[in-house]
């Protein structure tokens, strides 16, 4: 799956690493796929401990579907999302989020809707990978609403798919400085938002 997004950050004596892939090649399902990835180890150290989000953009639902371990944690209406600004999507998407709160190990004591961020807070993790990942699930789903709305009208949805992915590669330097604002943003509010 090609990478859009990779960034890493050495804060001793740990190495950290995100990645955001999309896969402009549309499944069977006439979805699109995409992975975000944060990683954390040890400066001396050879492997990586990975937490791996991934994403299908079902095209003809008009859904986006975000899972966690083989398990879905996340369903967000790209047809609701008309409505959210485009500055900022996937902060405020949390009102049209369903949630699978069966799975208490990820979304642990989720009772109401919240947003994108709050659902990865659930994810048992260090306080920086926390917020490496926090910052780029929303940064990567904002840019993935934004190009989506762009192109929404484009048929055949292989056309769609391929525009999508061309708009998410066109931004790459816009979701850096987002991103970059996010992960910020965390460790200055000690990963509470």
């Amino acid at each position: 799956m090609p990478i859009i997004f990779s960034h890493r950050i050495r804060k001793h004596p740990r190495d950290y690493r995100v990645e955001f892939s999309f896969d402009d090649e549309l499944t069977k399902e006439d979805a699109a796929v995409f992975e975000i990835t944060a990683g954390v180890k040890d400066v001396e150290a050879e492997n990586w401990t990975d937490i791996t989000l991934r994403g299908q953009l079902r095209l003809d639902e008009e859904l986006l579907v975000l899972s966690y371990e083989d398990h879905e944690i996340a369903r967000l209406s790209l047809a609701a999302a008309l409505d959210i600004p485009l500055e900022d999507g996937a902060d405020t998407a949390g009102s049209n989020i369903d949630f699978d709160i069966d799975y208490a190990n990820t979304v642990d004591g989720v009772i109401r809707s919240l947003g994108i961020e709050e659902i990865i807070h659930q994810i048992p993790t260090d306080p920086i990978l926390g917020c490496l990942i926090k910052g780029l699930a929303s940064t990567a789903i904002g840019q993935i609403i934004h190009c989506w709305r762009l192109n929404r009208n484009t048929r055949p949805l292989t056309d769609l798919v391929n525009r999508i992915g061309a708009c998410l590669r066109d931004h790459r330097v816009r979701m850096l400085f987002t991103f970059m604002y996010r992960i910020g943003r965390c460790a200055v509010l000690g990963g509470l938002r």
